[in-house]
């Protein structure tokens, strides 16, 4: 099954509200907090595989200026419905992380959360998605990609689980392998970091133009 087809049925039988069931208020609130700490409201944000908005709309709120963007397009009529409803002025629209609809060097910064990295199950295409990121950044952008830290449990990285009550595949990675790809991508200067974010380690990867 591709990555698209898996990805876009898993999200389907999840819709929003099941979505919204995985993370907590506290966890939402450090997500919030974490990029705040790597915000500032003169950059323009990409939150790349935003959802429902759940982290786009509260940014938006505060002052950020950031838009976001989903496979699903489910997720995105449900993130405009709940900024409107906010009184929220957002915008989001439908798009795929390996063929960005946006023009060389737009952003200056782009958020990939939420282990959304981790659906992209193919190097190939973590590779292109890696490579379409550092296309919209601006000169001195920067992008953060947040990942689960977990032990690799068998040679070709894949864990297959239940989330929400429905089959998931991820591509696990580690530092190793995140490296592995960097290397064949675009990608010359970047970061590899395990960080606590709601008190769950994370592996984060930040990657500069």
């Amino acid at each position: 099954m591709t990555y698209l087809r898996s990805t876009k049925e898993f999200y389907r039988k999840l819709k929003t509200e099941g979505m919204s069931k995985l993370m907590t208020k506290e966890r939402d609130k450090a997500y919030i907090k974490f990029l705040k700490d790597h915000l500032n409201k003169n950059q323009k944000i990409l939150d790349l595989a935003c959802g429902y908005g759940r982290l786009t709309i509260p940014l938006v709120k505060a002052g950020y200026p950031i838009e976001g963007i989903d496979l699903i397009p489910n997720f995105i009529k449900d993130a405009k419905k709940i900024a409107k409803k906010n009184k929220i002025c957002a915008k989001f629209r439908i798009g795929n992380m390996l063929s960005l609809p946006y023009k060389n060097n737009y952003f200056d910064v782009i958020i990939c959360m939420w282990s959304s990295f981790n659906h992209l199950l193919t190097k190939k295409n973590q590779i292109k998605a890696l490579n379409e990121m550092i296309r919209i950044l601006k000169g001195k952008g920067f992008a953060i990609i947040d990942m689960p830290s977990y032990r690799i449990i068998n040679e070709k990285h894949l864990i297959m689980g239940t989330i929400g009550g429905f089959e998931n595949v991820d591509y696990i990675h580690n530092r190793k392998s995140l490296i592995n790809i960097l290397k064949k991508s675009k990608i010359k200067d970047y970061k590899i970091k395990i960080e606590n974010i709601g008190k769950r380690k994370r592996l984060l990867l930040y990657i500069y133009k």
